[in-house]
């Protein structure tokens, strides 16, 4: 590990096409600001490998855990080995309007986000059946049992 926490590095397209079209390669999926950042970050550190297609620490890497996609608009298509991450739902719909810098009392961008949160929860823990892998990872339970639900991640990738 080269032990850099500075700045993050972006993998190449090269590089990254090669395991997005791998229909074995592990993928992440989550919503924007649920905690994605913070997951990778530690699965970094844990595996000594970064996923795709943005490198924290380990930026001389060869291997990588997996793909990381946000699927805001809800056109990915089902992918055979899938982590999971998802938040409160309220703490979520905060966030983004946050980040966004929007009107904290504006109703219309209240319901805009819970909406589109809400389909996106539905399709990956709901309606999805073709994962023939999955873990599902709430943020929550990362904050207060760290080690619990670490767990299934380590046991997703088969390790120890």
């Amino acid at each position: 590990m080269n032990g850099n926490t500075g700045t993050s590095y972006i993998i190449p397209h090269e590089i990254v096409k090669k395991y997005i079209h791998d229909e074995e390669f592990p993928w992440l999926i989550s919503f924007p600001r649920t905690g994605s950042h913070w997951l990778r970050m530690i699965m970094e550190l844990y595996f000594e490998k970064p996923s795709l297609v943005r490198v924290f620490y380990e930026k001389d890497a060869a291997e990588f855990t997996c793909y990381h996609q946000h699927d805001e608009n809800l056109s990915l298509n089902w992918k055979k080995n899938v982590l999971y991450l998802y938040r409160d739902p309220t703490a979520t719909v905060y966030s983004q309007m946050k980040y966004y810098m929007q009107d904290l009392t504006d109703r219309k961008q209240i319901e805009y986000w819970a909406t589109l949160y809400g389909k996106h929860l539905y399709k990956w823990l709901i309606k999805d059946s073709k994962s023939e892998k999955k873990a599902v990872i709430r943020y929550e339970k990362l904050e207060k049992d760290m080690l619990g639900e670490f767990e299934k991640i380590v046991s997703f990738f088969g390790e120890s």
